[in-house]
């Protein structure tokens, strides 16, 4: 079997060395729907639109005392569950509630010994529900965030699930989850937590082979 081990390069190095317990280097978004999402769906989606995108199924060896530093390889043990949460907010589910959610969520690390990414399924969010992604910055930063999260919409909520493929086999934009809700309270909780984004200056970081830089964003 190929090695299929990959080395970060030094930007994403720096990020991956800058975390300790007093300095998380998470990427948060969260998208905010009216009405409740269904389960099944939901992780077809991920499995048929977010998988695809290598590092989200490869974790991060760093053995300080390799001369080569840290690099990727496949997570020979991978399980889509153990990456997918599903959790509901205390009444009454409130902006109070989820900002409080947020922030407990936005201090809790991620597992180094599995691909450093969660996916949680919020339920009971202002009348609807929410999807709250989170990566380690040494994946990818606010700016491939926001691609990734666009990678799960759709403009139809009758879409299928997989992606359709162009002529050059690149996966066109869209996705499966249905219709995002729009409005400021979807701002407000993103700018309030600080979350899914690091400025205009943001640089796009790799998402692994099957991304790709298209119109500003990663596809």
């Amino acid at each position: 079997m190929a090695n299929k081990s990959k080395p970060l390069s030094a930007v994403d190095s720096a990020w991956l060395h800058m975390e300790d317990s007093t300095n998380l280097m998470m990427v948060t978004g969260i998208m905010l729907f009216d009405g409740p999402i269904d389960y099944d769906r939901f992780r077809r989606t991920l499995e048929s639109r977010l998988l695809p995108l290598d590092r989200f199924t490869m974790r991060v060896i760093d053995n300080h005392r390799m001369l080569s530093g840290p690099h990727w390889e496949p997570d020979p043990h991978f399980d889509l569950d153990a990456h997918i949460h599903r959790v509901a907010l205390p009444s009454p589910g409130d902006m109070a509630a989820l900002q409080t959610f947020l922030s407990d969520l936005a201090s809790t690390p991620l597992d180094f010994s599995k691909p450093l990414w969660q996916m949680h399924l919020v339920e009971n969010v202002l009348g609807g529900s929410a999807m709250v992604l989170r990566f380690h910055h040494c994946i990818g930063d606010g700016t491939a965030m926001n691609a990734v999260l666009y990678r799960m919409m759709d403009t139809t909520s009758d879409a299928p699930i997989e992606r359709p493929e162009d002529q050059r086999g690149h996966a066109r934009h869209g996705a499966g989850l249905g219709h995002a809700r729009r409005g400021q309270r979807g701002r407000d909780v993103v700018e309030h937590q600080r979350v899914a984004g690091v400025g205009d200056d943001a640089a796009v970081v790799d998402l692994g082979e099957h991304a790709r830089r298209h119109d500003g964003a990663v596809e």
